[in-house]
């Protein structure tokens, strides 16, 4: 190892007899451009850059590097480069101050390559965080079948009206009937009578159970009830009517037929002239049976009930004359005829005895 030292040692010697010795070069200060223009440049391009910053919300940094100078040197030293801060009022913006900076420079015996001071602006751009107002919410998925699965029954309440209620009742209490339950279809009667009061045909068959339970007493209450709510029901009068007459009452039965209803029927008037020539009151059934005549006269038994009731008021022209007019008549029956000839037999001899007076 000594003798390689002392060959190199050898070597720089001569090297250093073959060249000069190095001078100090004398550099000529460049002359910089004034601070307030370096300092109002950066101020400026700081705004634009900090603006642009925020609005992007990250990080820009910046820095413009001068053109390489060549200036004659002789050392090579280490120059250290003023850098030039400027400061941004942006909240959001920090400027970056004494930026440590090392720019190396090579020398050669003649010149030294010198990067001029660079100006540096740094700019950090903190994102400003902004409060989150949004409202979250989580809600739980919805799941909306389109058809219904096999063996599932959907249930739907519908509001009915009272007539509907009615109706779903008298169909409950028919098939009680058909199943011989009486106290069932009584029950379904009256729930539909609550709903609907005016429907007579219910409160009918409900007063035909009440009297087949040998409940006379509810049952008239039931129609006579049906009569006050409607004075012209022909339907609940005929149905009282009947039910005392089946009480052989045929006194009361005719009370309810004494009532006139507008439009009466012939069934009404039928009635009300059989009861009133049964019990003898010969001003109802003469009246009834009069009607009777006008709206049906081609009836041979209303002629003849006429006829007999003109007879007892002595009215014997007259009662002759209905008789011949049912005899007239098609339907009239043997018994009939020969009624109706006894009858005239005697309305004859009656004005012989009083022609000869």
């Amino acid at each position: 190892m000594s003798v390689i030292n002392n060959a190199l040692a050898d070597i720089e010697n001569k090297d250093v007899d073959k060249v000069s010795k190095l001078v100090r070069a004398e550099i000529t200060a460049v002359k910089g451009a004034s601070n307030l223009a370096w300092a109002v440049g950066g101020f400026t391009l700081s705004l634009c850059i900090g603006g642009w910053a925020v609005s992007q919300q990250m990080t820009t940094i910046s820095t413009p590097i001068a053109e390489p100078l060549s200036i004659p040197t002789q050392d090579a030293q280490l120059i250290q480069p003023t850098i030039v801060t400027s400061v941004n009022s942006s909240p959001t913006s920090k400027v970056i101050e004494n930026a440590n900076i090392s720019v190396y420079v090579e020398s050669t015996a003649t010149e030294a390559t010198y990067v001029a001071p660079p100006v540096l602006i740094a700019q950090v751009s903190t994102p400003v965080k902004q409060k989150d107002t949004s409202v979250k919410q989580s809600v739980a998925p919805v799941e909306k079948e389109s058809s219904m699965g096999a063996g599932t029954m959907a249930v739907e309440q519908v509001e009915l009206t009272p007539l509907q209620l009615a109706n779903y009742a008298i169909e409950r209490g028919k098939k009680e009937l058909d199943s011989n339950n009486l106290d069932g279809a009584i029950t379904e009667f009256e729930t539909a009578l609550r709903y609907q009061s005016s429907d007579e045909e219910t409160r009918k068959r409900l007063a035909a159970l009440y009297y087949g339970k040998k409940n006379l007493r509810k049952s008239a209450e039931l129609l006579q009830h049906g009569i006050r709510l409607n004075e012209d029901s022909q339907i609940l009068r005929i149905a009282l009517s009947k039910i005392l007459v089946k009480e052989n009452q045929p006194e009361a039965a005719l009370s309810p037929l004494i009532y006139l209803p507008q439009n009466v029927d012939t069934d009404y008037l039928a009635m009300r002239a059989a009861l009133a020539q049964q019990i003898k009151n010969s001003a109802v059934a003469f009246e009834t049976y009069q009607m009777l005549v006008e709206k049906e006269p081609d009836n041979a038994r209303w002629w003849l009930g006429l006829a007999i009731q003109q007879e007892r008021k002595m009215m014997y022209p007259e009662a002759k004359e209905s008789y011949l007019e049912a005899t007239e008549r098609v339907g009239v029956s043997k018994q009939t005829q020969s009624f109706i000839r006894d009858r005239l037999n005697i309305l004859n001899s009656l004005e012989d005895a009083s022609g000869a007076n």
